[in-house]
């Protein structure tokens, strides 16, 4: 069907839709009849279009052929004029100015992978320098956290042995015989670190004291002199100003010097 006969239809087809409000009473029909005629009408108007673009491809087809017949030698020509043209400019053209230019293309590459370079570089470095600032911060938090459980554990233990010294020096301790010396030994063989390991600086106060206490000497501090007057075998006589070294054996000497110069290597003095 060509395009001229599908228009006529449509002009009928039209004019049917417009006759129709007069022709048809029954408003229910007139909708029917009016809906088939508008459906026909679009289906015929697509028709007329693709009919139409057919036709126009068709005329183009036409004209391509008509250009290209043997008959038309003048265009022939025309276009092995154009085709020659092209290749003598393209051979003309020197050498050295081709490899100029792709030089400078290459040139171009390598500035933007210099540059993506340099940008990959600066992105490195502040990585590795927000990493460098975590792991301080993380080693500072831990050596924090070190200390603070340090200073507790050192705490704690303060809080253990002060009541311990505090029993001692009140008499308390529950020695099963107290009648006799606690660290006698001392006046009968050399102190070994043994006998120093382990040891309070409490202990250790009162077991180099125990050496003078045992001769009579008495102590200006009141800590030392509290707990030696609750020991039965203790009988104090000589002041501090008035005790004679001299009352002390060698051993007993000695094994107050070594006792002292642990206490003082260690920081377990506690008076």
């Amino acid at each position: 069907m060509s395009v001229l006969k599908i228009a006529k239809e449509l002009k009928l087809l039209e004019k049917q839709l417009r006759e129709i409000e007069t022709q048809v009473s029954d408003p229910i029909e007139r909708l029917e009849h009016k809906k088939l005629l508008e459906k026909k009408i679009k289906k015929l108007e697509r028709l007329k279009s693709q009919q139409e673009e057919y036709e126009r491809q068709q005329q183009e087809l036409e004209e391509l052929k008509s250009e290209f017949s043997p008959d038309n030698s003048n265009s022939v020509e025309h276009l092995q004029e154009i085709s020659t043209s092209v290749n003598n400019k393209i051979n003309s053209q020197p050498q050295h100015n081709l490899n100029q230019q792709f030089n400078s293309t290459v040139n171009s590459d390598n500035k933007i992978t210099s540059k993506h370079l340099f940008i990959i570089g600066i992105i490195f470095s502040c990585v590795s320098a927000t990493a460098l600032i975590i792991n301080y911060s993380l080693s500072k938090q831990a050596e924090e956290i070190r200390l603070k459980n340090l200073a507790q554990q050192q705490a704690q233990q303060a809080i253990k042995v002060q009541p311990e010294a505090q029993a001692q020096i009140q008499g308390l301790n529950l020695d099963i015989d107290n009648t006799v010396p606690k660290y006698l030994f001392l006046s009968e063989r050399k102190v070994t670190p043994a006998d120093l390991i382990n040891q309070t600086p409490w202990e250790l106060d009162i077991m180099r004291n125990e050496i003078y206490a045992r001769h009579g000497r008495k102590f200006n501090l009141i800590g030392l002199q509290q707990y030696f007057n609750k020991q039965p075998w203790y009988h104090p006589i000589y002041t501090p100003e008035q005790f004679d070294n001299n009352l002390l054996s060698s051993l007993e000497k000695h094994n107050a010097t070594v006792i002292l110069n642990y206490q003082k290597q260690h920081n377990l003095l506690y008076f």
